[in-house]
């Protein structure tokens, strides 16, 4: 009996003989599903990280940024109702 597109990939992808036997056996848009599929299974650690995390340094990543803003931005953007996390943005002194 013939398999079904999702149940054939996961029955071949654990047995290296079968991997290579049938290594052209997909379709193109059932190869687009599998990458799509890898790909997202790949985002959810980063998924995980990215929701756990509460507060970012902005300099890390554009040094510039605090140049740019003045201290009633950073109180203006430390007043806003943010769900729970602190912005911790503070002015930066030279």
């Amino acid at each position: 009996m013939a398999q079904v597109f999702p149940i054939n990939y996961f029955i071949t992808a654990f047995s290296a003989v079968k991997s290579f036997t049938h290594r052209q056996y997909l379709k193109h848009w059932q190869k687009l599903v599998v990458m799509i599929l890898l790909a997202s299974l790949m985002m959810i650690p980063l998924s995980f990280q990215l929701g756990r995390t509460t507060g970012a340094d902005l300099t890390n990543y554009v040094p510039e940024v605090m140049d740019y803003i003045d201290e009633s931005v950073v109180q203006e953007l430390n007043a806003l109702d943010n769900s729970g996390t602190d912005l911790m943005i503070t002015e930066k002194n030279h």
